[in-house]
């Protein structure tokens, strides 16, 4: 009977002797996953932010084309949607330098909009300085 429990006893520590390792080193796989994932996800948001802030360029320039070409109807559909556009971004944009510039370029939303009701060209200096102040974000 002896003999019997020091053999159980000597199964039990073998078993625990080689599952313990296998245990740790899963854990330690799953913690360098989490980071992985924790890092891959933080360049995810931040490739999906410059692409929002690429897309807003390129509406700004459709806009910008249309002026040139002078259908202001046409450029007023866009600047709602480029105002749209931004609007969405913002929400999606964490505090700093990006979202900044975008709330300047939101705040000539009433000048831009007035200027394309009226066909006033002028708007195209209004847009070129939207171009300087994004191409810091690009």
């Amino acid at each position: 009977m002896r003999l019997v429990l020091v053999g159980l006893v000597c199964l039990l520590v073998g078993l625990l002797a080689g599952w313990a390792p296998a245990y740790f080193k899963q854990a330690e796989f799953e913690k360098q996953a989490m980071a992985t994932e924790e890092k891959l996800l933080g360049e995810i948001s931040e490739v999906q932010q410059k692409l929002a802030i690429s897309q807003i360029h390129s509406k700004l320039a459709i806009l910008e084309s249309q002026v040139r070409k002078g259908d202001f109807s046409l450029a007023q559909a866009t600047s709602t949607k480029l105002y749209d556009q931004i609007d969405g971004a913002l929400t999606a944009i964490p505090e700093g330098d990006d979202k900044r510039r975008l709330l300047t370029i939101k705040d000539t939303r009433d000048d831009v909009t007035a200027k394309l009701a009226v066909g006033d060209s002028s708007v195209l200096e209004t847009i070129d300085r939207l171009f300087t102040l994004l191409s810091a974000s690009l």
